[in-house]
């Protein structure tokens, strides 16, 4: 369902921007290619384009490295913390958001442990329930 939400949201003007902790870029972007999703992104983002080169193994050094790009992307896309929304699956996407004041959607999965916290969150589940929380924004 990836790609019809991704569809979705160009074909309604939404800028949908990649900003990924791996040092890798060759790596993501051949994946994006691969799966025939990389034209959907309006930009990518990853740690070398805010001048980091640390291991994303701990997880303080990814929390800083989402903290930058997030900051990388508001400042490049001239916008603010609250016209953003970002979709991530891990505490360190929810402490970034936090850090930068960006509006957070919690994309639960089944490979990384699930976020518990006392903020209210909103959660889907599935890709597809994306549009239907983009409402409350």
């Amino acid at each position: 369902g990836t790609r019809t939400l991704l569809r979705l949201l160009k074909n309604k003007n939404i800028k949908i921007i990649l900003c990924s902790s791996t040092n890798n870029k060759n790596l993501v972007m051949c994946f994006l290619k691969k799966k025939k999703i990389s034209r959907f992104f309006s930009n990518c983002y990853f740690m070398k384009n805010v001048g980091l080169n640390i291991k994303n193994s701990s997880e303080s050094n990814r929390i800083k490295i989402k903290n930058r790009l997030l900051q990388k992307i508001l400042k490049n896309e001239s916008t603010q913390p609250n016209e953003i929304i970002f979709i991530g699956n891990s505490k360190e996407d929810l402490y970034a958001s936090e850090n930068t004041g960006i509006n957070f959607i919690y994309l639960q999965n089944n490979y990384l442990p699930r976020i518990y916290t006392n903020k209210k969150l909103i959660k889907i589940n599935d890709i597809m329930l994306v549009h239907k929380k983009l409402r409350k924004f």
